[in-house]
């Protein structure tokens, strides 16, 4: 938590809701820029009881276009879901971006359990975008707050650029 905190400040945010959980996660992060999620900010929820060894259990609680909300996500290597091809070692800024990555990944990937494969309604998606800008968690993390702070500076590794 402490390396994401330092080297991606500017990308993702972590907060811990509960000092007695620590396990527990919140993390809000930056939509993929140059498409529908672009300008919004995401928020999830990350469980990480049995990490490194097992995946961690996301789930993002807000509606995005990208993921069913509330839902344990189910993303190959990254997620648990999948324990026998979890990539152990795998950092929490890799799955973090990972989650990011597969809100645009070509549908013939897969949907996952609690991906949304079918992204047609595109203005509806761009309104969740400007909507999660203002979304507020009981974690306490305020979107309208982080804004500035993820789209006026880019210090950190940002995996969509090399993308073509």
């Amino acid at each position: 938590v402490k390396l994401i905190r330092i080297n991606c400040k500017n990308k993702i945010q972590v907060f811990v809701p509960d000092r007695k959980t620590p396990t527990k996660l919140h993390v809000s992060f930056k939509g993929p820029r140059d498409s529908v999620f672009d300008g919004g900010i995401y928020h999830a929820v990350l469980d990480l009881a049995g990490f490194p060894n097992q995946g961690p259990i996301i789930q993002i609680p807000h509606l995005n276009g990208g993921y069913i909300p509330n839902t344990n996500l189910c993303i190959v290597k990254i997620t648990r879901g999948h324990d026998d091809e979890f990539q152990k070692g795998i950092s929490l800024e890799t799955a973090i971006e990972g989650l990011a990555i597969m809100m645009i990944a070509d549908p013939q990937t897969g949907g996952g359990t609690g991906r949304i494969v079918n992204q047609s309604n595109v203005q509806q998606i761009k309104q969740w975008a400007i909507d999660s800008r203002s979304f507020t968690c009981s974690c306490g993390a305020k979107h309208a707050d982080l804004l500035n702070q993820f789209y006026t500076k880019i210090e950190c590794y940002d995996p969509f650029d090399n993308l073509p």
